[in-house]
C-alpha cells in the first residue's frame, strides 16, 4: 500500500489517517484509502493493520458511501 507509486513494506506501524493505496496488479486499477488502525502482532511477528476504502479517491469531509475495512492480515 501506498501512494504515487511508493511502496511500503508491510512490516512497519503506519499512524492512522495515513493515506494508501490497493493497487490490482492483474489490470493496473486502484483504490485510495486511509489507515485507521495499526498496532503490532505477535502473531504474524509484523503490523496488522484496519484501512478504510473509498474507492478512486479519499473525499474531502464526510463521505457519500460508507467505506469498507481491508484487514491486512496475511492469510495463512
Amino acid at each position: 500500500m501506498g501512494l504515487a507509486g511508493e511502496t511500503l513494506r508491510m512490516d512497519r506501524y503506519l499512524k492512522p489517517s495515513t493515506p494508501a493505496r490497493l493497487t490490482n496488479q492483474a489490470d493496473g486499477s486502484w483504490e485510495d484509502g486511509v489507515v485507521v488502525h495499526c498496532w503490532l502482532s505477535e502473531e504474524i511477528s509484523a503490523h496488522h493493520c484496519y484501512v478504510a476504502f473509498f474507492g478512486q479517491a479519499i473525499p474531502e469531509g464526510q463521505p457519500a458511501v460508507k467505506p469498507y475495512i481491508l484487514d491486512t492480515r496475511p492469510v495463512h
